[in-house]
């Protein structure tokens, strides 16, 4: 059983009140019938919440169907190879881009009933412009960021929507350029004229990830440091932030809820492009940089994301890394500078640990070679520490190429990740174990769907949790066991368990039990976003709250806010909008109060 945790101190912008006590619920299997009204309306193609699938044959499970629909963009004026995808996997439509809007949404486009204690705002940032006019973003991650905000008061019944470009120097060049011209460069997707068009540092996108600290609705990337913007209006304030300088600052910080300091990293070069590093940060709850430590680097790499525990900072580095004379050749505006990373299987995946006091780093442990996104929480207990992240099932090459055009490409079992625990000795750091975070009773792995963009209950970041949401695809396959191919680990699937039909995109919830080995799964049948979390008012158990998402409904080329129980994973309510909400990346909610 989980024990007990109480949180003391939460800030307001993640829960209504203090001093809660989170228990395990533990609950036996059920299937979870779906008879609230709106289900009536939904899209055909989505499925029900399917029961645990712990024990449940993999070849025996529901198998999610896409409905055969005809997407309105074939009719529409947009390039041909839009058409062509939409024509054979039509949720690409998603992709489309997005424009500046801002509405009022009328209660008829509400399924069901938005519940009385969401009263907030949802945020979701991402690439606005998969492409302009006909010309393609070299990479999903280019594009430039667009903040989206969907108002919700369950209590007073409405919901208004908002969307508006980050004020980057680069989108103001873009908006401001012909058509189909490619104004100011991405790490991938050079500028129109040549190499003297392209020389200097790369602009920040502003493009990731939404975040709530000091007061401040943050955009954030990797590309540079924060940018403000309005909550109310969404208008960007002024230029980036200075918590760490003109630094880069990474899009996933981590805020330990018992001091409000905010911890984070950013890959950094000197001047000199002689020595690459990861600084890692600690702000105050007032933003004051409190201390900032460097890593040394192997090369320029890519890091993402990070966690924090009782007492330590950790961050997992993929041996995913370019050269310094790549990035003196982009900086000179001679070459691509996101197409020159390579996989060194030799250099090992580091798990770099600091303690959280004095950003001193204790261990940095080579491990078997493994590419990883995102992670979803590291605690401590009896000596050991656990870190819970999404390791990729395949090779990260690959997962590059099917994200460096995502017109062209399919996602597959390979492009996924699996939820894995590596577990270490706090006294000696060596690694104790590391394997699937969710077992059967026999100890082989819950064969759950292949997925990334994990959360938790954001009360029990840097502790112990029971459970943990992914947003995953229901069409690719369910995990088997690990495996160890040429150069990297990764995870195979269950012969057989693909879906029948059209490839899909993310399109189904999961909830792990760490404590039990269950999986349950709320499958939406449609291109999704990952979830946010969103405690309810009052609660008292750890899966107590909401999942928020959007979700693409590509026969009608619209995007709708859905609305889970986390306890339950059973359908709440659906907010349909008129227009559709480009794919983004990440999200986060802001209570009203």
């Amino acid at each position: 059983m989980v024990s007990q945790q109480p949180l003391t101190a939460l800030p307001s912008f993640l829960t209504g009140s203090t001093n809660r006590t989170f228990a395990a619920n533990p609950r036996k299997l059920r299937r979870h019938a779906l008879t609230s009204s709106w289900r009536k309306h939904a899209n055909p193609g989505a499925l029900s919440v399917r029961a645990s699938i712990a024990d449940a044959p993999p070849d025996k499970k529901d198998r999610a169907k896409p409905a055969q629909v005809r997407s309105p963009l074939l009719d529409a004026d947009v390039p041909e190879y839009v058409k062509e995808a939409v024509r054979t996997q039509p949720w690409k439509g998603v992709l489309e881009p997005s424009t500046e809007r801002s509405f009022t949404v009328d209660s008829s486009h509400v399924k069901g009933r938005i519940p009385d204690d969401l009263r907030g705002t949802y945020y979701r940032l991402g690439p606005g412009n998969t492409r302009m006019g006909e010309r393609k973003q070299g990479h999903w991650f280019d594009g430039d960021g667009m903040i989206y905000a969907f108002s919700l008061d369950g209590f007073n019944e409405s919901v208004t929507f908002r969307s508006r470009w980050i004020d980057t120097p680069r989108i103001r060049q873009r908006l401001a350029a012909p058509e189909n011209k490619v104004a100011g460069k991405g790490v991938w997707t050079p500028a129109d004229g040549g190499p003297f068009a392209n020389v200097g540092s790369m602009e920040n996108p502003s493009n990731t990830a939404p975040n709530y600290f000091n007061g401040q609705l943050l955009a954030l990337a990797e590309g540079g440091p924060p940018r403000e913007v309005n909550p109310g209006t969404l208008d960007t304030v002024g230029k980036e932030l200075s918590y760490v300088g003109d630094l880069a600052f990474s899009a996933h910080p981590k805020i330990d809820l018992d001091t409000g300091i905010m911890y984070n990293h950013g890959v950094n070069p000197e001047p000199s492009l002689n020595i690459l590093g990861l600084q890692l940060f600690k702000n105050s709850p007032d933003g004051k940089l409190l201390k900032q430590t460097r890593v040394p680097l192997d090369g320029p790499t890519y890091v993402h994301d990070l966690m924090i525990s009782e007492n330590y900072m950790i961050t997992i580095i993929p041996p995913w890394y370019s050269t310094k004379a790549d990035l003196l050749q982009f900086a000179l505006g001679l070459k691509k500078f996101g197409d020159s990373f390579k996989w060194v299987p030799e250099r090992g995946t580091r798990a770099v640990v600091a303690r959280k006091s004095d950003l001193e780093v204790v261990a940095d442990v080579k491990l078997p070679s493994f590419s990883m996104y995102h992670n979803a929480n590291a605690y401590e207990e009896d000596g050991k520490l656990h870190l819970v992240t999404c390791r990729l099932n395949g090779s990260r090459a690959d997962l590059e190429t099917v994200m460096a055009d995502l017109w062209e490409s399919t996602w597959c079992w390979d492009s996924l990740s699996s939820l894995w625990d590596y577990t270490f000795d706090t006294k000696t750091w060596a690694l104790i174990s590391e394997g699937p975070a969710a077992k059967r009773a026999d100890g082989t792995p819950t064969p759950a769907h292949g997925h990334d963009f994990p959360t938790i209950h954001p009360a029990l970041t840097g502790k112990k949790m029971r459970y943990v949401y992914v947003l995953a695809n229901a069409n690719c396959g369910r995990l088997e066991a690990p495996v160890s191919r040429g150069g990297y680990v990764g995870a195979a699937k269950v012969p057989g368990s693909d879906s029948p039909g059209a490839p899909a995109f993310y399109n189904c919830y999961e909830k792990y039990d760490l404590e039990t080995g269950e999986v349950e799964e709320y499958n939406v049948g449609r291109a999704s976003s990952d979830t946010v979390f969103v405690p309810k008012a009052g609660g008292e158990k750890e899966d107590d709250g909401y999942l928020l998402a959007v979700a693409y409904n590509e026969d009608r080329h619209t995007s709708s806010v859905v609305v889970v129980d986390a306890e339950s994973m059973s359908g709440v309510c659906e907010i349909e909008l008129p227009v559709h909400v480009t794919t983004t990346f990440h999200g986060c909610w802001v209570p009203k109060s």
